[in-house]
């Protein structure tokens, strides 16, 4: 308010120097840093010497847009705005605007990505949203995202609060299906179920659907999405599933996965992250993420790492492993790095879902079974090959475009060595392929959120 320039750094993380592009991250963590880089010695040296080097006019500068920020979003008339918003709000006869049930809690990026992206429309749409988030570790959710959380497996409590939100958001994610098993299906029929009876509107939210393979389950399937208020799916392929299960069509609107709705981290931070994990970025590089698969061929990491070998060799680049979701995906990357014979890097830390489209951002090419690490790649155009073990990761694919995928149970090198030249041989094709219809997905995404406020509202 005095017109200075200000440092924001905090305990939950840094941001750094205030000025206009820091605005948004400073409100969407409500200005404690929540969720971003770790706060340290040498970042607050950094910029301090900026500050201190900076001319007159440009701290000037920085110091009045400081007080304008003040002026225009914490001035007494909106902090007035802002009380008798919470009165009206406690006065409401629902306690949660939504309960978000999903795959929350168990450190997996794709899943973490989607709560992310699911909370931060919410909170774009309606700031002051009261938010339960039905996770499997609820402290580290809501020390993570700001919301409060509820333990997955608390049915009785989880059957209560359901009935005093608005609305049960079901997020995100392939969990309607039996392939991983039929208990997870169960559960998760459960809960919509506990809605249902506690009259409480349902929104299956950008969900993948299937498969479901056993006829007991396709039934309850069913019978439950034709109960359900809304339901948006993320593409054509888990709309071809519920149709064959006898859902009526006109209950159901095709958009797109929420993590597109996400931008990445900036070119600045990718390079701190890089220099961290030891990568030297001056090569082409080939972004690999794999997990384990019961049915894979039993030669498969040895084939694959064969393939990323020529690949690499033939093409100039350098692999670097990046697990999706720990410590399952970390341990598997090692395996198959013991495998290669040639330089390759490995992620070992965690990162944002933004920073993992970050890195993604700076490969020359994506070859992935994890399905999130091919929307990571997608979103700025890299080229990907999908390793395929889900039909979810088939249907990603042919919702954008990209026909090169190759199946995990029937691995072939060869296939994999054909698809890579190709993609190699028409490049910039199909880069700005990808760039032009992820924007259109981009698009559709953002009408999850809208459908959700009508019921919130």
């Amino acid at each position: 308010a005095c017109e200075k320039p200000a440092i924001i750094a905090g305990n939950e993380g840094y941001i750094g120097i205030f000025d206009e592009d820091k605005l948004k991250v400073s409100i969407d963590t409500n200005f404690c840093c929540r969720g971003l880089e770790q706060s340290s010695p040498e970042l607050l040296l950094r910029d301090l010497k900026v500050l201190m080097t900076n001319t007159e006019e440009e701290n000037a500068r920085l110091g009045a847009y400081g007080r304008k920020i003040i002026l225009s979003h914490y001035s007494l008339s909106k902090m007035a705005k802002d009380c008798e918003t919470m009165y009206l709000a406690a006065s409401d006869s629902k306690k949660w605007d939504a309960v978000i049930s999903g795959y929350y809690g168990y450190k997996n990026s794709g899943d973490e990505t989607l709560l992310f992206a699911i909370l931060k429309s919410l909170r774009e749409e309606k700031e002051d949203a009261r938010i339960l988030v039905l996770s499997g570790n609820p402290k580290e959710t809501e020390k993570m995202y700001g919301v409060h959380a509820l333990n997955r497996y608390h049915l009785f409590k989880i059957r209560k609060e359901i009935g005093r939100a608005k609305l049960l958001i079901f997020g995100g994610g392939s969990l309607l299906q039996d392939v991983t098993s039929s208990k997870s299906l169960w559960y998760y029929l459960t809960v919509i179920r506990q809605a249902l009876c506690k009259k409480t509107p349902v929104m299956i939210y950008a969900n993948g659907i299937g498969p479901v393979n056993k006829e007991k389950n396709r039934k309850k399937v069913r019978d439950i999405l034709n109960r359900a208020d809304k339901i948006t799916l993320r593409d054509e392929a888990s709309l071809g599933q519920i149709e064959t299960m006898g859902v009526a069509p006109e209950k159901a609107e095709v958009t797109a996965d929420p993590a597109l709705t996400l931008e990445p981290c900036d070119d600045a931070r990718v390079e701190e992250i890089f220099s961290k994990e030891g990568i030297k970025d001056e090569k082409k590089l080939l972004g690999v993420s794999v997990r384990a698969w019961k049915n894979a061929k039993p030669s498969y990491f040895k084939e694959l790492a064969e393939a990323i070998t020529e690949i690499c060799e033939k093409h100039g680049c350098v692999p670097v492993l990046v697990p999706l979701q720990y410590p399952d995906d970390l341990n598997v990357s090692k395996e198959l790095k013991e495998h290669l014979k040639i330089e390759s890097y490995l992620i070992q830390n965690q990162y944002s879902a933004k920073e993992m489209i970050g890195i993604f951002g700076k490969c020359h090419l994506c070859l992935a079974m994890r399905l999130h690490a091919l929307i990571y790649a997608s979103q700025s155009g890299v080229p990907a090959i999908g390793l395929s073990y889900d039909p979810k990761v088939g249907g990603f694919l042919a919702y954008v475009g990209v026909e090169e995928m190759v199946d995990v149970e029937r691995f072939e090198k060869e296939e994999l060595l054909c698809l890579a030249d190709e993609v190699f041989e028409n490049y910039d094709e199909k880069s700005e392929s990808l760039k032009k219809k992820t924007e259109e997905l981009k698009i559709l995404a953002e009408k999850n959120v809208k459908f959700a406020m009508e019921f919130m509202k």
